[in-house]
């Protein structure tokens, strides 16, 4: 497995949502280009996805098209619905370049 600090527009990648707890964890995911929110997956601009204990989710999507070198990020905010004093659960920053 690869961390992408630069990734090229338009590229295929794929989205790896894992729970090492022993219950049920439900993340609300949403990405961001140059700090505005895009849709990630299924054009969607939040997605929520449940992972069950000891698994792993993955997702294939492509990266967004640009014309100039942006910042692209995903973030994870686990149990979106209860109240915890835990802010975003896991993120993944990359450059995309043209």
């Amino acid at each position: 497995m690869n961390v992408t600090y630069e990734s090229k527009s338009k590229e295929d990648a794929y989205l790896h949502v894992g729970n090492l707890d022993n219950s049920k964890i439900d993340y609300a995911v949403v990405a961001f280009t140059d700090w505005k929110q895009t849709p990630l997956l299924n054009d969607k601009y939040v997605n929520y996805i449940d992972v069950s204990p000891n698994e792993r989710e993955v997702y294939k999507f492509s990266f967004p098209t640009v014309d100039d070198e942006i910042n692209y990020q995903i973030i994870a905010f686990k149990n979106p619905y209860k109240t915890s004093n835990e802010m975003a659960y896991g993120t993944m920053r990359t450059v995309l370049t043209p």
